[in-house]
């Protein structure tokens, strides 16, 4: 699970309808609170190769604009 700060995007109330990338896959984003963005990923898209851990980002694409990259931090990884 990948959380992505709900303030760090302008267009945040389109991220429920948006296509949603992370890193070098995709994600879902099922919930969004007052202060987050929760986004469900593979967990092969948040590790390297040798399987540690790698800096996060996200960003979405909705009606054919991309919002700008932004930094994500890994809640839960299994």
């Amino acid at each position: 699970m990948v959380l992505l700060p709900g303030t760090a995007w302008a267009g945040v109330e389109d991220a429920i309808d948006s296509t949603c990338a992370v890193n070098r896959g995709s994600g879902v984003v099922y919930r969004i609170d007052d202060e987050w963005i929760y986004i469900m990923t593979a967990g092969h898209v948040v590790v390297d190769d040798e399987g540690k851990l790698e800096a996060t980002t996200a960003w979405f694409y909705h009606s054919g604009f991309q919002s700008p990259i932004l930094p994500a931090k890994v809640l839960w990884h299994v």
